[in-house]
């Protein structure tokens, strides 16, 4: 489940606690990211998944709309929707738009 984000974010590593029924971590098991489609060879391709992930981000791209923010909604089998409103120029607080150098993110 975490190893696409996992490889799209560039993490080489991964820890997974096991819960008993009282919901405490009862042990940690730690994978890294580029063997686990090794491991899960069985169950599901790397392959396939990155090639599915890729039409659904081009297909996002090709039909958004410059200036527009969009939404898709997978609805199950074939019907994908997509929902796209006027950009307002003020989405982000002000903080989240202004540049910061990495010495100002320090003092934060």
């Amino acid at each position: 489940m975490y190893w696409l984000q996992s490889y799209y974010g560039g993490i080489d590593k991964v820890v997974y606690g096991l819960r008993d029924q009282n919901g405490f971590i009862r042990r940690f098991f730690t994978y890294f990211v580029p063997e686990i489609p090794y491991l899960c060879k069985r169950e599901w391709s790397d392959a396939d998944i990155t090639s599915f992930v890729d039409d659904v981000f081009g297909w996002m791209i090709r039909n958004t709309k410059e200036g527009f923010l969009t939404k898709v909604k997978y609805g199950g089998e074939d019907l994908i929707e997509l929902t796209q409103v006027e950009y307002p120029k003020d989405v982000f607080p002000r903080w989240f738009r202004m540049e910061v150098t990495p010495l100002e993110m320090k003092e934060w």
